[in-house]
């Protein structure tokens, strides 16, 4: 009968050795955990709470979905039920460095019909429609409820007649101005019932003459008429003979000596 030989092998195991083989079982049986991984976090808004330094989205954004206002450059909060967007600083559309509060980068368009079928002129800007600003239901293509001020430096101290305007700088119409009143074409000027012609104010002025005191007309103005005060002051003699030296009358040679020039602020370009 063989002899048996029986061998016995005790393994004392403790907590660190047990860790220490799991690891090692990782190890060998799963080596690609340990290679660079790409790591999704989903994240819904109003939870994490908090203030980020930078934040890139590269799919659709929605802001204050449930409600609420966004404010934009420094607007930590922002006030009014009707209020949804409020922006501190400029606001650029088509250009990085914009320089004034809506700027816009190329023409623009307004109204789904035009935007379909027409382009806007570069800079410009093409309406459908009426557009109404202090009323909701314009009746032309420009319709302002109230005066309108056009210019920065305009709109901080001045104030318009209710449904006037008041521009700073010059306006052109057909032409790029270089007087605050620039027009290349023809005016008409009527009255309010377009029955008989308007009048044109503070063009001209009334300025007196008299005998032995020469008037003249101020700087910048010219002498387009002028009229007397009835009175004839010069006469001349007319001989029955021909010569100086014969008999005749006296006649009236119709000149006033006293009257009024009209001196008007004209330049012939």
């Amino acid at each position: 009968m063989e002899n048996e030989r029986i061998l016995i092998i005790q393994f004392q195991l403790t907590r660190f050795k047990v860790l220490a083989l799991l690891t090692a079982l990782f190890i060998c049986f799963h080596p690609k955990l340990l290679g660079s991984e790409q790591l999704t976090l989903t994240t819904y808004y109003p939870s994490p709470y908090g203030g980020y330094a930078k934040l890139l989205t590269t799919d659709q954004t929605v802001l204050a979905r449930d409600g609420g206002a966004v404010g934009v450059g420094g607007y930590n909060t922002v006030t009014g039920a009707s209020t949804k967007l409020a922006v501190k600083g400029n606001v650029g559309i088509g250009t990085s460095a914009p320089k004034n509060k809506l700027d816009i980068g190329g023409g623009a368009v307004i109204g789904a019909a035009y935007s379909a079928i027409d382009t806007a002129p570069s800079n410009g800007l093409l309406i459908q429609g009426n557009v109404g600003i202090g009323t909701t239901a314009p009746k032309n293509k420009l319709d302002i409820g109230g005066g309108a001020v056009i210019g920065a430096a305009y709109s901080g101290t001045k104030t318009a007649s209710s449904n006037g305007l008041l521009v700073q700088g010059n306006v052109g119409i057909g032409r790029s101005p270089s007087y605050p009143l620039d027009i290349k074409g023809d005016v008409r000027i009527t009255s309010l019932n377009f029955s008989s012609p308007g009048i044109l104010r503070g063009l001209c002025t009334a300025r007196r003459y008299r005998e032995n005191r020469p008037s003249r007309c101020r700087f910048g103005e010219k002498i387009i008429g002028y009229y007397g005060d009835g009175n004839v002051q010069v006469y001349g003699f007319l001989a029955a003979d021909g010569s100086m030296s014969g008999t005749g009358t006296y006649i009236t040679m119709g000149q006033d000596w006293n009257g009024t020039m009209i001196c008007c602020k004209i330049e012939i370009d």
